[in-house]
């Protein structure tokens, strides 16, 4: 049998935080692995440590104990600047709310992970062009947020997400804010990143992205159920 390589790998990873005199775990021995090229769905209640696990591994936070490794790289061990070079350079992430800046044009949302990696303006705009091109908005290059709609918005971060070909795309409630008909597009412009082998892992309480994904996981207080 050949197995799979692997994307991520949590070990007995655990994430507590300080609220005053408090100690909140978020996760608690948290093990899992995704493999390379997977849709795997993440789903539990709100609070259950869902978005905690997601910010993990894209290196948006720290575990305070355990092993995190992705894309060959162990995020635990490394420092601020490491861990901003491998967000640019490994990871692209969706947003529920769309986290786009509302002065700058569409392209200009989407060439700021190309602007941090130091990509001269020409070919910024090139790249950034053609991602808009690839999520159906090639047409609204020029348009700044206020004047694209919430499906959009969402395609532009998604374009966002996919304009320096991360090798994991990890999306947190990418429809949330959506109706269920532009919600649907968006799911399938997902599945559509994760069939060119880019491996996706979203957080999500939409049971129709949960039928679409390879494998879905359930975390309850912390922890991943049976």
């Amino acid at each position: 049998m050949v197995v799979a390589e692997a994307a991520i790998e949590f070990e007995k990873v655990q994430k507590t935080y300080e609220l005053g005199k408090n100690r909140v775990s978020a996760l608690r021995d948290v093990s899992l692995t995704v493999s390379k090229g997977e849709f795997l769905v993440i789903m539990g209640p709100s609070g259950s440590g869902k978005s905690t696990l997601l910010s993990l591994m894209g290196g948006l936070d720290q575990p305070t104990a355990g092993r995190c490794v992705v894309a060959g790289k162990r995020l635990d061990s490394l420092d601020d600047q490491e861990l901003a070079h491998f967000r640019n350079r490994t990871v692209g992430f969706v947003f529920q709310a769309f986290n786009l800046i509302g002065d700058l044009t569409s392209w200009e949302n989407v060439a700021l992970p190309l602007y941090y990696a130091k990509v001269p303006l020409k070919k910024r705009k090139a790249l950034a062009t053609d991602a808009l091109r690839r999520v159906g908005l090639g047409h609204r290059l020029a348009h700044s947020p206020n004047e694209l709609s919430g499906g959009e918005q969402q395609r532009v971060a998604v374009a966002r997400a996919l304009v320096n070909e991360p090798e994991i795309v990890l999306a947190d409630e990418p429809t949330g804010n959506l109706d269920t008909a532009t919600g649907q597009e968006i799911v399938e412009l997902l599945q559509a990143i994760n069939a060119r082998g880019t491996t996706l892992v979203v957080v999500t309480h939409n049971p129709a992205i949960a039928e679409k994904a390879q494998r879905v996981v359930q975390i309850v207080d912390g922890r991943l159920a049976a």
